[in-house]
């Protein structure tokens, strides 16, 4: 019996993922994921990602980063990415370029950034925020380069969001060719 419950949901993890299609992101396009619609969650003890119902208009589905208890998890540490608790989302690429993110998030006192790799490398050794009070998106790291990463082959590739402080929430994250793109233009990023 003892057994049972990790086999079942094990499974029932592996039918999500094949049940719902791949995002796919071409050369000359852009696409938008929900981050409450991730294909596997990673927890680390007690603190993981959790997914949250909006209850207004003005509040979003979304991921927050719980539970909200001041925990800071440190760029620095040796295998980061295998330590600190994340959400993985595989993402079909039908062109090989460079391509940049943004990432729709808000943040708290006590916490208010995260950061993002692809297939199981970070980007780079820094973090995205600091999130505003409400929802808003951030396409820089904290040094104020660019989201940006290089995809060398077509196919599948995993976007990794891992925790730095518990307490920030992320509602969507897009990926796009256009390095000029602008989320808050007319129309988009909604």
């Amino acid at each position: 019996m003892k057994y049972m419950v990790p086999l079942l949901s094990v499974m029932f993890a592996v039918s999500a993922v094949e049940a719902k299609p791949m995002p796919k992101v071409s050369a000359k396009g852009e696409i938008m994921v929900e981050a409450e619609k991730y294909t596997r969650r990673r927890t680390r003890g007690k603190h993981k990602w959790e997914r949250v119902r909006g209850k207004r208009k003005d509040i979003p589905n979304h991921l927050l980063a719980g539970p909200s208890a001041n925990k800071v998890f440190d760029l620095n540490n040796a295998d980061f990415e295998k330590k600190t608790p994340s959400v993985e989302f595989d993402v079909q690429f039908e062109a090989t370029g460079t391509f940049y993110l943004w990432v729709k998030g808000k943040g708290t006192a006590g916490g208010a950034s995260m950061t993002i790799g692809v297939d199981n490398e970070l980007i780079q050794s820094d973090y995205v925020g600091f999130f505003p009070r409400q929802f808003g998106w951030l396409g820089k790291f904290s040094d104020g380069s660019r989201i940006a990463v290089e995809i060398e082959s077509k196919g599948k590739h995993t976007l990794h969001m891992w925790m730095i402080e518990d307490g920030v929430r992320i509602d969507k994250l897009l990926i796009t060719s256009d390095e000029n793109y602008d989320p808050d233009g007319p129309g988009k990023g909604k």
